[in-house]
């Protein structure tokens, strides 16, 4: 049995990320290559485990429910998400519920986790107000977006997260 060592820096242009590709597959192919086999000639992975979180996640999975909402907690604003399970191809991932205090009012955040390990469970959610911060790393499952309510307002609901096939929403 082979252990699999990844590179501390990441592969930076076509010919690397072919020959990390070729060594990742030669390790995995001892190692049930029935779902981590990668086929090169059609540069395609039989199973989307293998690939960053991020791609997955936000393209081929869809949410049980939406699970994001937001709340006026008296000083200032709170996400609550729901606990949910994610589709993926090779199966459900299940989260845990979970809050993010101390937010402003009136402003539009993006919740994700980072989950490299599609293992769910209790995660710490995250927010952000940069879109972009959501794809700026492997392994972050977005969860959603929602616009924290105004002073003294009603709860907000968020818009989904997941990929398509469920109501996904676009990161704008």
């Amino acid at each position: 049995m082979s252990i699999l060592r990844i590179p501390q820096q990441l592969p930076t242009d076509q010919q690397e990320w072919e020959q990390f590709s070729r060594a990742l597959n030669k390790l995995i192919k001892q190692d049930r290559p029935e779902h981590y086999r990668i086929l090169s000639t059609m540069a395609r992975a039989t199973d989307q485990r293998i690939l960053p979180l991020v791609n997955a996640s936000n393209k081929l999975s869809t949410q049980s429910v939406q699970p994001v909402t937001a709340v006026d907690a008296g000083s200032n604003a709170s996400i609550n998400i729901a606990s949910h399970t994610v589709q993926f191809g090779f199966g459900p991932v299940s989260y845990n519920s979970g809050s993010i205090t101390g937010l402003a009012y009136s402003t539009l955040y993006y919740v994700y986790v980072d989950d490299p390990e599609y293992a769910g469970g209790a995660v710490v959610y995250l927010s952000t107000t940069n879109a972009n911060l959501v794809t700026a790393g492997n392994g972050r499952y977005y969860a959603g977006k929602v616009t924290t309510p105004a002073a003294a307002g009603g709860p907000t609901d968020g818009g989904w997260g997941g990929g398509g096939g469920g109501g996904g929403s676009q990161i704008p």
